[in-house]
């Protein structure tokens, strides 16, 4: 995209705000559909015993945690051409708004009806064939358009010194997809776990845990590769008291995570096997000891994008105003 003409404009803060919102709802709907196709389409086709009470679940708690968030994020993409830089260029604006519609309209119109029908006709080859043929072409659309919002991210930041933006950027894009997978992860999938039963935990476990490491774990921590260089390397607009704090909860849901969940419950069901009151205590520590600093980790990055967004724009004001006044200044 080329900006080198583009006109220094000033965003007004709700239009910064709903900006940065399209950012969070395209990465985080990236970030559940990638969760559902590679950890949770295995684990299915082994449940032969409680698999219509797994899914009523699933389709039920999958509304607020998915379908909403992939809702707002095609009005979002909507609005780009509105509240969206002067400068961004319309075919963007609109193949943004295209691709979310594709793959959100696929999700809702070809995936929930096939999630409906599992209670009753089970998970046979066939199905999850068709359910994953379908579903990669939904996560084609999907990480191509958070490809297309990581080119209009980065031009939104243009202003910014090169490093500085691009680890902004890697703390954003991964961060809310980070978002949508520990969402899909702990409200979706965990309370479904209850209704597993201990005849298919095991092998259910085995499935679903296969690409675990990569798909959840590794890209979760990638945000911290991105902070602690912002640390000394900022954007304008961006506190070191707000990067620290980023830090602090990364290292202390790490920490947490190590000492205390996996060797007091995800070990244990390894172990011992199915256990709802491990399950159940596991669901309520979650919000207690690591709820908060996921709160803290997922809105505090919206608020330093619009706060970089805004500043470097009020900079580029500026110029633009000195530039217009130098043949006064000279004259004078």
């Amino acid at each position: 995209m080329d900006t080198s003409t583009a006109p220094p404009t000033r965003q007004t803060p709700l239009a910064a705000w709903l900006t940065a919102l399209y950012f969070l709802l395209c990465f985080y709907h990236f970030g559940t559909v990638v969760l559902t196709y590679c950890i949770g389409y295995p684990g299915w086709p082994v449940l032969r015993q409680h698999l219509p009470e797994f899914m009523a679940v699933i389709n039920a708690r999958m509304v607020p945690f998915c379908y909403l968030p992939a809702g707002l994020l095609v009005l979002a993409a909507g609005a780009l051409g509105r509240v969206g830089p002067a400068w961004w260029p319309r075919w963007a604006c609109g193949a943004a708004l295209g691709l979310a519609v594709v793959s959100v309209g696929g999700m809702l119109l070809l995936l929930v009806p096939i999630y409906h029908r599992l209670a009753l006709s089970g998970a046979t080859p066939d199905t999850m064939r068709h359910l994953r043929l379908l579903t990669g072409a939904v996560l084609l659309a999907a990480g191509l358009h958070a490809g297309l919002a990581l080119a209009l991210l980065n031009t939104w930041l243009r202003g910014v010194r090169r490093l500085a933006r691009w680890l902004l950027v890697v703390l954003v894009a991964f961060g809310f997809y980070g978002m949508g997978t520990v969402c899909v992860q702990g409200q979706v999938y965990h309370p479904a776990w209850l209704a597993v039963g201990p005849t298919d935990w095991l092998a259910f476990r085995t499935a679903s845990q296969r690409l675990f490491f990569p798909v959840f774990i590794v890209s979760s921590y990638v945000p911290l590769l991105a902070l602690l260089p912002l640390l000394l390397v900022r954007p304008p607009g961006v506190p070191l008291w707000a990067v620290a704090l980023e830090t602090a909860c990364f290292g202390w849901i790490a920490y947490i995570t190590a000492t205390y969940f996996v060797p007091h419950f995800q070990r244990p069901l390894w172990k011992i096997g199915f256990s709802a009151p491990l399950i159940e205590a596991l669901m309520r520590d979650d919000r207690l000891l690591r709820g908060p600093a996921e709160l803290i980790l997922w809105a505090l990055p919206v608020w330093l994008l619009v706060r970089a967004a805004r500043a470097q724009a009020a900079a580029l004001a500026r110029t633009a105003a000195g530039t217009l006044l130098e043949p006064f200044v000279s004259i004078g």
